[in-house]
């Protein structure tokens, strides 16, 4: 991981997995929150929800780094049923009714969260 010190911009995003995102994402927050101050945010999600929901955010990020971000943005996501193990296509298909694949990232989102941030 190298020293946040040397950016002036820093994206942070993950994935959703039961409405929370990955541990990584969580521990890198937790252990740098304190050095993001300054920089330019952008902080993204990835999942299935055709909502793209603002709760998330808040579930997730610490306040202080969510209100300091420059862009958020939910871009989609995939579901891939040839990857996934019998669990996780049980789970999608009680909770989002799918059971083929579906990619539902958008390029417009992600051409609109560059642009915020680059603004």
């Amino acid at each position: 991981m190298p020293a946040l010190a040397g950016f002036d911009c820093v994206v942070i995003g993950s994935s959703l997995y039961a409405g929370a995102i990955r541990k990584e994402a969580k521990v890198f927050l937790v252990q740098n929150t304190g050095n993001l101050q300054g920089k330019a945010i952008g902080l993204f999600l990835s999942g299935m929800d055709k909502n793209g929901n603002e709760k998330y955010f808040a579930d997730n990020f610490p306040t202080d780094v969510l209100q300091a971000a420059k862009a958020t943005s939910f871009l989609g996501g995939v579901f891939d049923p040839k990857k996934a193990n019998a669990m996780e296509r049980l789970i999608m298909k009680a909770v989002t009714k799918q059971s083929e694949y579906v990619n539902t990232i958008s390029d417009e989102k992600i051409k609109q969260f560059a642009q915020r941030l680059i603004a």
